[in-house]
């Protein structure tokens, strides 16, 4: 995983880079394309929402995302990840997934703290 970097999506702009992009499992192909783009970019704006982008000189490896809220009150939820197939088997998908899912740790203890 060396010089691979890993970002935070800072406007959903950034969301195109996975514009036609494609992952598949078994006989299932998901692309990325404008309703997945738009259901994204408008989930983007939701509170505590992160969506992480990585990177490998300047070209796209990565992308994985959780929001709150969107499927169920007061629940973080994966929405998207998705790996090129030229890292695959690196363990970039853990990563940036293990990245959301501390992210959503952190966001609940911030939420308790406020709650109590």
């Amino acid at each position: 995983m060396e010089q691979i970097t890993f970002s935070i999506v800072q406007n959903e702009d950034e969301i195109e880079i996975l514009r036609n992009r494609s992952g598949e499992y078994n006989d299932f192909t998901y692309t990325y394309e404008e309703p997945t783009l738009d259901l994204l970019k408008k989930n983007f704006r939701l509170p505590d929402s992160l969506y992480l982008i990585a990177k490998k000189d300047g070209k796209f490896v990565a992308f994985c995302s959780i929001d709150k809220d969107w499927w169920e009150d007061n629940y973080f939820m994966i929405r998207e990840i998705i790996v090129d197939p030229n890292f695959q088997k690196q363990g970039i998908g853990k990563t940036i997934m293990e990245k959301c899912i501390n992210h959503a740790k952190t966001m609940r203890k911030i939420s308790l703290r406020e709650m109590g």
